[in-house]
């Protein structure tokens, strides 16, 4: 039972707490007696409220409970000496007072208090301590199973990632002992070392794990990764502004070697039942007929019929030739190889025409085409040769046309001397009437063609004026036959009759789609531009609608050769976009690039400048999180620029002994390419006391490889080259630039990777399948599992990946993969 003398807490308020309660009460009184008219009655209340303070000096107060022994009270309660009956026990040295008169006193109760007891300081928990114990490794988006040594049941285990706390779980403990937290590791979590925190009350322990990528989810990153198949390029490369939409050199030449049956290691074409050699089938059937038809019927007549027929890839197979010239034509590589002689080109590299047979190399004839030529001579067309040639090869032209088959009946040629037309070179055409073949003058006090070079034609000049020349010998021109369209436009002949050639491309310059032409007035030329434009000849733009990678589109059923990427328009479309064609003003060659301005290095800038800024963000928040971040950068034409190697130096025709020979300036290659501002091409060096050439700079990758750094991630090369030429590659690296505000190289030898003679055991299971299927190792499995060793072994946390190959991408172990464009080569 609870004394009378405790009172709640909250009573306890003393005098001034009943003042305030009674003050309230009585405004509330005096303003309801004053709102509802009772004015006397408010005045009454007015009055009784300033005699209150007099009346409250009379309420006990709560001081007053200070001047007498207090007595106990439950919790919640306090000691109110006035609600106390009981007469309190007298302070030391005082005397109690008597009772008063006819009263008893009361029987005094001792206060009984609660002795104080203090609250003992916190100790260590008897028992084991707090350990936790994790896995050496995890792979990320699985679950880390964490073990928590020296818990008692009932304890509250958090368990976090110390870097980020919100990788939690917070488990109960069932019993004494040890406990297992499972946490949930996102699939995109940063790859790297962690540290794990298990907390419980006051106490925390810590342990650490490696997060690694799932090997299996890697080796299938980036297999979606690839060019373009579908292109619209201009015929003379003005719009090759993006490197992603020009056709890459390598494809090109795959898809043209499998439409003609090319055999790389035989150096010989399948003549017979190659794409090519089927679509000239079907097309020499249908032109034999015509071409016979359209003979037979101008016979009838009475006119003079004639066919007139181009030589190269018209009635003669170029293409075995233009393999051995690695598609870069020059007239002395072509005399060489008439001749079967070598070569030299400008970069000082011989080709060796030599016939194993001694003698002139003569080329075989053009599947179908002889069928053709006989078809018109047979119904009684005269037969024409009408060649870019020059007049100096005049007889071998005949010879070969001869020996390829171009024979009547009773083996006499179809083509001889003096119906066979070749360029001079000049104004007057024709051998003259000893070589039974009349001279004519295409100038202007000529028939009037060539009126654009001085004392030159050009070719549409040369070859329209000669078909006009066989006009006004009073033959009619039924049939004109050439693969290219040079060879047909201007007019002068009933029909023309254009053969497929994606090897090589040679559009009349003059003779161009323009805004205004260039032919007027009464020229013999006058209006053939636009006619021939509206009829399809000589496109300004041309769409190759599909062009697979691996070069399979060459051997597609149905495939039409002028539906393949053309050789000489994907090169010019690759020289403007590298401002590779040199500059005669300056005495730079063609295939060496400007190293300041041109639309490829745009594009590398703006690509630094955005895929590259993000991974600049990410080497920033893998450092804060405590990490080891890395970016691995390839060398060839993504640190290092190849161009003039590539161009100048090899025809785009690589091989590992040129470049060998270039890096090491070896022949022919021994001397230094110097050329002036802003073509420089490099530089030439001592390196362990021998002769190097080094590459310069790739445009805006120095700047970029610095702020790599200094965003706090790790530089790593990563390359194709062959274990022999990794220090030149590094101290090529560093004379170009690529060192730290103190001059030391950002890219070291123990953290540049080349491809090894002998595979070390970290890409054991990267390599395995390809040794066993193909004896080597590919480019995407040593570059995945080299990646992978990075991470895994020297725990890194690659956050990006540049290369210009998509081989240097694929295969994942990297958070970003940033493809620079490179339209000179492909590497699967």
């Amino acid at each position: 039972m609870i004394p009378e003398y405790c009172v709640p807490d909250l009573a306890h308020t003393g005098a001034s707490g009943i003042f305030l309660f009674t003050l309230a009460f009585t405004l509330l009184l005096v303003g309801a007696f004053f709102v509802s008219g009772h004015r006397r009655a408010g005045r009454a209340a007015a009055a009784a409220l300033l005699l209150l303070p007099l009346g409250m000096t009379n309420l006990p107060s709560a001081e007053a409970n200070d001047n007498v022994a207090q007595k106990s009270c439950p919790a919640g309660y306090h000691y109110d000496a006035s609600r106390d009956h009981a007469k309190p026990a007298p302070k030391p040295g005082e005397v109690a007072a008597p009772p008063a008169a006819g009263k008893t006193p009361e029987a005094s109760t001792p206060e009984t208090k609660t002795p104080e007891t203090k609250t003992p300081e916190a100790t260590a928990p008897e028992g084991p301590a707090l350990t936790v114990a994790t896995p050496a490794t995890v792979l990320r988006g699985q679950q880390l199973p964490v073990t928590i040594n020296g818990v008692k049941a009932g304890d509250q285990v958090k368990v976090y990632l110390a870097v980020d706390p919100s990788v939690a779980v917070t488990v109960k403990a069932q019993q004494n002992g040890a406990l297992v937290a499972n946490l949930d590791l996102a699939a995109d979590m940063l790859p790297g070392t962690y540290q794990v925190l298990a907390h419980v009350d006051d106490r925390t322990a810590s342990a650490t794990t490696q997060v690694q990528r799932n090997p299996q989810v890697e080796r299938q990153a980036g297999a979606d990764l690839g060019p373009n198949v579908k292109f619209t390029v201009s015929d003379r490369g003005l719009d090759a502004k993006d490197g992603t939409k020009i056709v890459n050199w390598d494809i090109a030449k795959a898809t043209v070697r499998a439409y003609y049956g090319y055999d790389k290691k035989t150096h010989t074409s399948d003549l017979e039942n190659s794409p090519y050699a089927q679509q000239m089938a079907k097309l020499s059937d249908k032109w034999a007929a015509e071409v016979a038809a359209n003979c037979k019927a101008a016979v009838a007549k009475g006119e003079k019929p004639a066919a007139v027929f181009d030589s190269d890839d018209t009635t003669l197979y170029g293409i075995n030739f233009e393999e051995a010239i690695n598609y870069a034509f020059t007239p002395a590589k072509q005399q060489a190889y008439f001749d079967g002689k070598t070569a030299t080109d400008a970069s000082g590299r011989t080709y060796d025409f030599t016939n194993p047979e001694g003698g002139p190399n003569y080329m075989p004839a053009t599947p179908g085409m002889i069928k053709v030529v006989k078809a018109a001579k047979e119904n009684g067309c005269t037969i024409f040769g009408l060649t870019g040639r020059s007049a100096n090869q005049a007889d071998y032209s005949v010879e070969n046309l001869k020996r390829a088959g171009y024979v009547d009946a009773a083996g006499q040629p179809l083509f001889t001397k003096a119906n066979y037309f070749t360029n001079s070179g000049k104004l007057i055409q024709g051998y003259g009437e000893e070589a039974g073949q009349p001279q004519y003058d295409l100038g202007k006090d000529g028939l009037g063609f060539c009126t654009t070079r001085g004392t030159k034609c050009q070719t549409v000049e040369y070859k329209a004026g000669t078909r006009q020349h066989l006009m006004d010998q009073g033959y009619r021109i039924v049939g004109s036959f050439g693969d290219q369209w040079s060879d047909l436009q201007g007019g002068r002949a009933d029909h023309t009759y254009k053969l497929p050639n994606p090897a090589y491309y040679l559009p009349d310059r003059v003779f161009q789609a323009k805004a205004e032409p260039t032919y007027t007035g009464d020229h013999p030329l006058a209006g053939w531009e636009a006619k021939n434009r509206a009829e399809g000849m000589a496109p300004a733009q041309v769409t190759y609608p599909s062009v697979a990678p691996d070069g399979s589109s060459g051997r597609a059923p149905g495939v039409q050769g002028d539906q393949l990427p053309n050789m000489d328009v994907v090169k010019a479309n690759i020289r403007n976009y590298y401002n590779g064609g040199g500059n005669r003003d300056l005495k730079v060659p063609t295939g060496i690039a400007d190293k300041e301005a041109s639309n490829y290095i745009q594009q590398m800038k703006q690509i630094t400048a955005t895929k590259g800024q993000e991974v600049l963000n990410s080497c920033r928040a893998a450092k804060a999180k405590g990490l080891k971040p890395a970016v691995v950068f390839d060398s060839d034409d993504t640190t290092l620029f190849t161009y003039d190697m590539e161009d100048y130096g090899m025809s785009f025709a690589f091989t590992p002994a040129l470049q060998d020979a270039f890096f090491f300036a070896k022949a022919p290659f021994e001397g230094e390419l110097k050329f002036p501002a802003p073509y420089q091409s490099g530089s030439q060096a001592q390196l362990d006391g021998k002769k190097v050439n080094y590459l310069p700079a790739s445009p805006a990758m120095v700047e970029y490889v610095k702020s790599v750094k200094e965003a706090g991630c790790q530089v790593v090369g990563l390359t194709g080259r062959h274990e022999d030429q990794a220090a030149y590659s590094v101290a090529n690296l560093a004379a170009a630039g690529y060192v730290d505000a103190d001059g030391k190289p950002l890219f070291t030898a123990d953290l540049y990777f080349t491809k090894p003679h002998t595979f070390p055991k970290y890409l054991d299971s990267f390599c395995a399948a390809d040794i066993a299927k193909k004896g080597k190792c590919s480019t995407i499995s040593f570059k995945s599992g080299t990646r992978a060793h990075v991470e895994n072994d020297l725990g890194y946390t690659i956050v990006g990946n540049f290369g210009d190959q998509f081989s240097d991408l694929k295969g994942g172990f990297s958070e970003a993969a940033v493809k620079l464009p490179n339209a000179t080569y492909y590497l699967p």
